[in-house]
């Protein structure tokens, strides 16, 4: 299911397609009725994740047909991991305020990410929003890992295992900086 992105788009365009969770049948030795392939489809650019969600629509569409399925695939999609586009007025009102409160060195601004987010919808509604990420791991072990090449536990993960204390402090002091800066007369 994969071959929408790589035959079909630029190469240029960040495109990830995830088989999350499959389920189907019982036992192994009968061909159960249904299976439920669960999918996220990630871009930064929504023409491409219309390709995507069409590129998977036509070839589940086509594999069911080559098996003589006795009917259609079932395909649902929804809405609400689009990419966030965080607005950059805002962005930089922000980044100002959590600097001045945390420090430079403790704020910095990272590239784009191909997470898929309900947070989107907030911003494709025309609201101001910037999705922000706070940092979880002791620095020592960030370093560790960018030296070694191990990634540090991802959020979605069960090893994600974040430095409690230092984390809300951050949270929290960057948080009230905003909205503090937010509150002031424009």
């Amino acid at each position: 299911m994969c071959r929408p992105s790589s035959r079909e788009n630029n190469p240029l365009d960040p495109a990830v397609i995830t088989v999350g969770s499959i389920h189907g049948g019982t036992a192994p030795n009968i061909i159960p009725d249904e299976v439920k392939l669960q999918l996220t489809v990630r871009s930064l650019d929504p023409e491409v994740h219309k390709r995507l969600l069409a590129g998977i629509a036509r070839e589940a569409k086509g594999e069911a047909l080559a098996a003589n399925a006795p009917k259609d695939p079932l395909i649902e999609t929804k809405a609400g991991t689009d990419a966030v586009y965080n607005d950059v007025a805002l962005t930089e009102r922000m980044v100002a305020a959590a600097r001045a409160s945390l420090g430079a060195y403790k704020v910095v601004e990272i590239p784009a990410q191909m997470g898929g987010e309900d947070f989107s919808q907030f911003g494709l509604a025309g609201v101001q929003a910037v999705l922000l990420h706070i940092g979880a791991i002791d620095a020592a072990k960030l370093e560790t890992a960018r030296k070694s090449g191990v990634p540090v536990p991802g959020i979605h993960t069960p090893q994600f295992a974040p430095e409690r204390e230092p984390t809300l402090k951050a949270a929290i002091g960057a948080g009230l900086a905003i909205l503090l800066d937010l509150m002031k007369a424009s």
